[in-house]
């Protein structure tokens, strides 16, 4: 049987909102984990499960986002286009990328059933101009629910009126890697993030498959680096942490904390403590709990 994690993000940040989407779809699914954030005005929820459980899963979490969220209403630091925003599909273990595109679609049409527009994007996209989902969510719901015909949506017309549009696509493996500074400056993020950006533009390894923006956080009053790691095969998370660390400190600035969002395997773990405290020889294979299988 083939096994999928699919990763909602959500326009909302009520705790009781999100766990009540929680229960709702552990009907369904194994939930792995969950997360809300007020600044981001958002919420993820980490769930896996076989085709004919994600689907349903993934119905009865755009119903009820249907229900709760008013999407002009919405504001926070984290770029979106509706109240489901974005809804990847991970093929997990021996799943090829086929099953897990035609899954995103099969998961498109049903909410495009909802009437709301679907945008399918990474490895389900099926115009070059909506492989990568900053390109779709560029200028935010505001400016697409004014362009949508220059911006047409795969599946539907125009934006639903208050839950917008949602992008599904089919991807490897992402770190959502967050760096708070010990700053309010969003320059310094800013320039941070813009700096990131251009590493990868130019191929530069230590940056290869990582996008990040500059963000203001309100309620804790500093600003974040906020980064996603698309290829943590070739990027680990340390040397990410380790580049911003330095650059703020060098701006004038510190690491306040970071955070990661979701899950991670044992591999990627076990990778941050190698590169962190430079050990030699330690992997997975170390780790107590991959011992006992």
């Amino acid at each position: 049987m083939d096994i999928f994690q699919c990763v909602p993000n959500i326009s909302v940040s009520s705790r009781t909102v999100l766990e009540d989407m929680v229960d709702a779809v552990s009907e369904y699914v194994s939930v792995m984990d969950h997360s809300c954030d007020t600044d981001h005005n958002r919420s993820v929820i980490t769930m896996t499960g076989s085709s004919e459980e994600l689907i349903p899963a993934v119905v009865q979490l755009a119903r009820m986002a249907l229900e709760h969220i008013d999407i002009n209403e919405h504001r926070g630091a984290h770029p979106r286009i509706g109240a489901l925003d974005v809804v990847p599909v991970v093929p997990l273990f021996d799943t090829s990328m086929d099953s897990a595109v035609e899954l995103s679609y099969n998961i498109g049409e049903a909410i495009s059933a909802l009437g709301i527009p679907v945008y399918f994007y990474e490895e389900s996209a099926r115009s070059k101009g909506y492989r990568f989902l900053e390109e779709i969510r560029r200028g935010g719901y505001e400016w697409l629910r004014e362009h949508t015909d220059e911006r047409p949506p795969d599946l539907g017309d125009r934006l639903h009126p208050t839950a917008g549009a949602c992008a599904v696509g089919a991807r490897g493996p992402l770190i959502a890697f967050n760096v708070n500074l010990e700053t309010g400056d969003k320059t310094v993020a800013e320039v941070i993030a813009r700096e990131i950006r251009a590493l990868r533009k130019k191929k530069d390894r230590r940056m290869e498959g990582v996008k990040a923006l500059g963000l203001y956080l309100r309620s804790a009053g500093v600003v974040q680096v906020s980064t996603n790691i698309t290829r943590p095969d070739k990027t680990g998370v340390f040397p990410v942490y380790d580049y911003i660390r330095q650059r703020a400190e060098e701006l004038g600035s510190g690491v306040k904390n970071s955070e990661l969002i979701g899950v991670v395997s044992e591999d990627i773990s076990a990778a941050i403590v190698r590169d962190a405290l430079r050990l030699e020889d330690f992997d997975a294979g170390r780790v107590i709990t991959r011992r006992e299988e």
